[in-house]
C-alpha cells in the first residue's frame, strides 16, 4: 500500500479484519517463537514434500517496520493513493475469486 498510510502489521490486519469480517489474529507471539516454528515446518515440508505455511521471509520481515513515502511518486508521476481499505477489500476477494481462501466478504 505504498504511501497510502503507513501501518504496523497489527493495524494492516485489524483494517483486513474490518473489511472481510473476519476475526483479527489476537495471539501475538515472540519473535524467537515464530522463527523456530518457520524453520521446524519448513524442515517438516522439505521431508514431506509439502507447502510450508509459515515462510521464513514472511517471519523475518513481519519483523520489521518498512514505512514508505510516496511524495515523490505523488509530486513527479503524479501518484494518488487509493483507501487502504478498498485495496484490502479488493485483494481480499481476488484471493477469494482464486480459490486461496475460503470464505467470503
Amino acid at each position: 500500500m505504498l504511501g497510502a498510510r503507513n501501518m504496523t502489521l497489527k493495524e494492516l490486519l485489524d483494517a483486513l479484519a474490518r473489511t472481510t469480517g473476519q476475526n483479527s489474529p489476537r495471539l501475538r507471539l515472540p519473535y524467537a517463537v515464530t522463527l523456530a516454528a518457520g524453520h521446524l515446518e519448513n524442515l517438516l515440508c522439505a521431508i514431506t514434500r509439502g507447502e510450508p505455511r509459515i515462510p521464513l521471509e514472511g517471519v523475518r520481515m513481519a519483523r520489521h517496520k518498512m514505512f514508505v513515502d510516496c511524495s515523490l511518486a505523488t509530486r513527479e508521476l503524479g501518484f494518488r493513493p487509493t483507501d487502504v481499505e478498498a485495496a484490502l477489500e479488493r485483494a481480499a476477494r481476488w484471493y477469494i475469486e482464486n480459490g486461496y481462501v475460503s470464505g467470503g466478504l
